[in-house]
């Protein structure tokens, strides 16, 4: 049986969102994926499909690491970073797995949604639908190195690097050293 899904149970800076129309439709964009997600247990959804690693916890540490990178800019170089929609952005980053991904036995592969579109396209769209920000929906699609386009904005460029900085925690990462930058 399906778990019922307490997104402030698994990642309460959601509930630092002070604009309280903009927290309740991060947890309708939660609920919404969750409803329509193959997944019984929201443990069960991996950060990856090649791995078993829980997709949620490193949710949460993306949202924390955005939240200090915040915290030194503002402090180190006074640059103002809106946290309402840092926060919105960060706990949506990674929220279409739910159903980008779906179980198959013990192991767990991408969905037909999760061949098809670049990861972040439906958690964006559903960011949109319910009436998010279009800067939330950018964020999302361009935090992911899948994005044909490099983050322009401040919010999406720290959602960027902070991902990858913690898929480099689990040896996940996928950067590679070239001799060149690509704009």
């Amino acid at each position: 049986m399906k778990q019922e899904l307490d997104i402030l149970r698994y990642l309460p800076e959601i509930d630092e969102i002070s604009d309280e129309d903009l927290k309740k439709k991060v947890i309708k964009v939660w609920e919404i994926l969750w409803a329509q997600s193959k997944f019984e247990e929201i443990e069960r959804v991996p950060v990856t499909v090649n791995t078993n690693y829980p997709h949620i916890v490193h949710n949460r540490s993306v949202i924390r690491m955005a939240l200090k990178v915040a915290d030194v800019l503002e402090e180190i170089h006074k640059v103002k970073v809106n946290r309402d929609i840092l926060l919105a952005s960060a706990a949506l980053q990674d929220s279409s797995k739910l159903v980008e991904y779906e179980p198959d036995g013990e192991r767990i592969r991408l969905s037909p949604l999760g061949e098809s579109f670049q990861h972040g396209f439906y958690a964006a769209h559903i960011a949109l639908e319910v009436g998010l920000p279009s800067e939330v929906a950018k964020a999302i699609m361009s935090h992911t190195y899948e994005n044909s386009k490099f983050p322009t904005d401040l919010i999406s460029k720290i959602l960027f690097y902070v991902d990858q900085i913690d898929m480099a925690a689990l040896n996940l990462d996928r950067w590679k050293k070239t001799s060149f930058i690509f704009r």
